[in-house]
């Protein structure tokens, strides 16, 4: 039922040959009860930190200060920590110091949910002490021990409470819900980056729902999204976190570039934002004028995206704008400035100077976009010519 990677048996032998106690511990485990591959695998042991490095040819000190060496083996990464306690907490977030330990119990003790605090031996056998199986079966989200705790501890662990709910499709147990509730507002401590990790991958879970009451509650609140309703709309979309993410701010009724910025999310996903917030604007029509008004504004791309979205498509059929979209862009047809067969600098040579010459080029393109035929530098001279006297009366 378990089988192990040759990769990972091979450092839970080298520990125990050495005479310390290993196990594969965590999300693996979990991903294994569930019938599912594991996408990385975690290793807890009795070993300290400082012999583990010791113990194998390629070794990196990812956090040896509360445990965690990673080791290089089979060309994958594996996180080793030695058993541990956590000591105090005062930013939410990490122990500001730990004691390490010889008792797995202690160690497994310390985690946060019981779906991720069971162990799992190279012969295969499962330390459960928390009940996790059970939970799993259940399809249940349990903090260990007393969740006010676990998420004041920790704040990031209210997020991945809803996490785990929205991806697994699992209920949050009454007093772990009702405590990530009543601390939700700890999330004010966490580093934005974090938060938009967890973020996304609710948002491209099959059930971003899950995280509504969080939400509502004003858990992200400090980021600029106070209210969240229908998310389920999320999951008929491809799981693409630009589309998802864009659809997210609209139905929490937020700004999405006010939200990416208070996030910190690449430039990427603030541009693709950008765009789709000029054509939903224009509220443009999709004959050919108006689609090659739309390509102006935005990526091929990101212009195929904006019809997933109801606000923008009006039930019309996707497959024909789609149609449309392709036939525009196969016909050499020009929407783009670049398109135009007159430069900046032959408009300069009319006498045009400053913001004037856009103003020009913008409004011969406008021009050729509804009549492609006139793309031609001697009438676009003509046409500008034309321009430039009527605006000089």
């Amino acid at each position: 039922m378990f089988a192990l990677p040759k990769f990972i048996h091979e450092i839970l032998d080298t520990l125990h040959t050495a005479g310390y106690e290993a196990y594969v511990v965590g999300g693996a485990v979990r991903d294994m009860l569930l019938g599912n591959t594991p996408s990385d695998f975690d290793i807890t042991t009795s070993c300290p930190p400082f012999i583990t490095a010791t113990l194998f040819d390629k070794t990196i000190n990812t956090g040896i200060k509360h445990g965690t060496v990673t080791v290089v083996s089979g060309g994958k990464c594996v996180e080793v920590t030695t058993y541990r306690r956590d000591l105090s907490y005062t930013d939410h977030r990490k122990p500001d110091e730990v004691d390490f330990i010889s008792n797995l119990f202690e160690d497994l003790k310390r985690r946060d949910f019981t779906i991720n605090a069971m162990a799992l031996s190279s012969s295969g056998e499962l330390i459960d002490s928390f009940n996790g199986q059970n939970d799993l079966s259940k399809k249940t989200v349990r903090a260990v021990g007393n969740p006010n705790k676990r998420f004041s501890e920790d704040a990031l662990r209210i997020l991945r409470a809803f996490r785990f709910s929205a991806r697994l499709n699992f209920e949050i147990e009454e007093d772990t819900f009702n405590a990530a509730i009543n601390t939700a507002s700890l999330l004010k401590s966490i580093s934005r980056e974090r938060i938009f990790a967890e973020l996304k991958q609710i948002i491209l879970s099959d059930h971003p729902e899950k995280a509504e009451p969080l939400i509502n509650c004003g858990g992200l609140a400090h980021l600029g999204i106070t209210k969240a309703h229908d998310l389920n709309k999320l999951s008929v979309l491809p799981k693409n976190i630009k589309i998802r993410f864009f659809a997210f701010c609209e139905q929490c009724e937020c700004s999405p570039t006010d939200v990416c910025r208070n996030l910190k999310t690449d430039n990427e996903l603030l541009n693709y934002c950008l765009d789709m917030q000029k054509l939903l604007k224009e509220n443009l029509s999709f004959d050919d004028i108006g689609i090659k008004k739309a390509l102006n504004l935005a990526a091929e791309q990101v212009l195929k995206d904006c019809t997933l979205l109801p606000s923008f498509n009006n039930n019309e059929s996707r497959e024909e704008i789609l149609n449309n979209i392709d036939k525009i862009i196969k016909s050499g047809e020009p929407y783009k400035l670049q398109h135009l067969k007159i430069s900046g600098e032959d408009i300069i040579s009319l006498s045009v100077s400053g913001k004037e010459v856009g103003k020009v080029l913008n409004y011969l393109l406008n021009k050729v976009i509804e009549k492609p035929q006139d793309n031609e530098k001697s009438r676009l001279t003509e046409m500008a010519k034309d321009f430039i006297n009527r605006n000089a009366q």
